[in-house]
């Protein structure tokens, strides 16, 4: 799957940027980031598990972005930066809450016996049960590549991982998905 389809160039992002950086400007803030708000959410909905949780880690990653844009260093582009950003506060969100060991041999269990019931309905709901039984690390690098459409260099920024590692993580994360399907 090709990189996500930026809806700014790369000028306009700079921009944005600088108006954000120079005047405090909420507006240009808002202009750089709302594009990307969808598929954030979504990417962090994967993570997380939970519309709730989601919000609430979309709303920090933007608050840690408004007061880190001068940690932003140009080398990609901002949305690659914007998901390292929404990344690592899942990280530190799932440092502090600390639950998850027995929560997913239930899910793995439940995935299962929803799956064999052949409900499509429940089928299309056990895929996010499915990836919150995967490693954070394999779970993240697949809902970045085939849920927000980043390609792996740009996941490989996101992360903070090397390229080599992030397409491991994807195709080994592809193949656990289709396995408890097939």
């Amino acid at each position: 799957m090709a990189g996500l389809a930026s809806p700014l160039t790369t000028a306009e992002e700079q921009r944005l940027i600088q108006r954000v950086l120079l005047a405090s400007d909420e507006r240009a803030f808002g202009d750089l980031t709302h594009p990307y708000l969808p598929r954030l959410r979504g990417y962090l909905r994967g993570l997380s598990g939970s519309d709730s949780d989601a919000d609430d880690l979309m709303q920090t990653t933007l608050i840690k972005c408004w007061q880190q844009l001068t940690s932003f260093d140009h080398k990609g582009r901002f949305v690659a930066w914007l998901f390292k950003v929404a990344h690592n506060e899942f990280l530190q969100w799932l440092r502090a809450r600390k639950r998850y060991v027995g929560a997913l041999d239930k899910m793995a269990t439940e995935v299962g016996q929803s799956v064999q019931s052949g409900d499509a309905a429940a089928a299309a709901l056990d895929v996010a049960g499915i990836l919150s039984t995967l490693p954070e690390d394999a779970r993240a690098a697949l809902v970045l590549s085939r849920g927000v459409g980043l390609s792996h260099a740009e996941i490989a920024l996101a992360m903070d991982k090397p390229l080599g590692t992030v397409k491991s993580l994807v195709n080994r994360a592809t193949q656990e998905v289709v396995n408890r399907y097939g």
